[in-house]
């Protein structure tokens, strides 16, 4: 799932991601499909909805002991989401940092390890705050908005440049109707929220709309306020000697 957002890093990636994908896609969907068979088949519909942890109501009728390792399976799992999450995320402010959208000391390597110690720690840093988010639920809902918005927007970007560009050289490449179902999933994702939960999504929407007049500036902009550049310079001297990290080296 995470493979894609990584891709200068993959070995081979003409093979190995489309490889990822043919073995981890069915392997987790034949997983999640046998597991709520199995809650189907043990539980009824009034102790599924009244639960609060389904899976360890499960256990429960075969051993009431037994709940703390649905626990603590549930707890592994999570830390190994997140860890992909952290792995995956700290990667796209590294390149839109090299890419000039972001400061510049999240475009460095600590020169031990040659990962983006900034970038992860910046990434770690956000998502900590969103903990002032007490409500889990709304949080979600923020969320799950705008990750089905910019995805719809890659979506339809893939659908264009597939029509604008047929012949451009394409390593990995699907049939088109994988990309337009997954379109439509997106774009029902994003107005189903709309019709719910208008508050939180037009909170969502007008969060997003903020990075537009940065990214318009940065893109069109020739030249930077000299206090911004002072104060990026004097932070990436800070990341370097804290993290001891180095920019990337370039490639002839």
């Amino acid at each position: 799932a995470f493979l894609n957002f990584v891709t200068e890093e993959v070995k081979d990636p003409s093979k190995n991601i489309p490889r990822n994908i043919y073995i981890s896609i069915p392997l987790v969907t034949v997983i999640y499909i046998l597991t709520n068979v199995a809650y189907l088949a043990v539980l009824t519909q009034v102790e599924m909805l009244s639960s609060n942890a389904v899976a360890v109501t499960f256990i429960q009728q075969f051993s009431p002991h037994a709940s703390w390792a649905v626990s603590l399976c549930v707890a592994t799992s999570t830390v190994g989401g997140m860890s992909g999450l952290l792995f995956t995320n700290s990667r796209l402010f590294f390149v839109a940092s090299r890419e000039g959208y972001l400061p510049s000391c999240l475009s460095m390597l600590n020169i031990y390890y040659f990962t983006p110690v900034p970038s992860l720690i910046f990434i770690c840093v956000l998502s900590m705050s969103y903990l002032a988010i007490t409500d889990v639920s709304v949080l979600m809902n923020y969320v799950g908005f705008v990750e089905a918005l910019f995805l719809g927007v890659v979506m339809a970007g893939l659908v264009r440049l597939r029509y604008k560009q047929p012949n451009l050289e394409r390593p990995i490449k699907v049939h088109i109707s994988l990309p337009l179902i997954f379109l439509c999933v997106c774009i029902f994702l994003v107005a189903l929220p709309f019709y719910e939960r208008p508050w939180e999504t037009g909170v969502g929407t007008a969060v997003t709309l903020t990075g537009v007049p940065v990214y318009m500036m940065i893109l069109f902009c020739s030249g930077r306020p000299k206090l911004c550049e002072r104060t990026a310079g004097k932070l990436t001297s800070v990341f370097q000697k804290v993290l001891l990290s180095v920019p990337e080296e370039k490639e002839n």
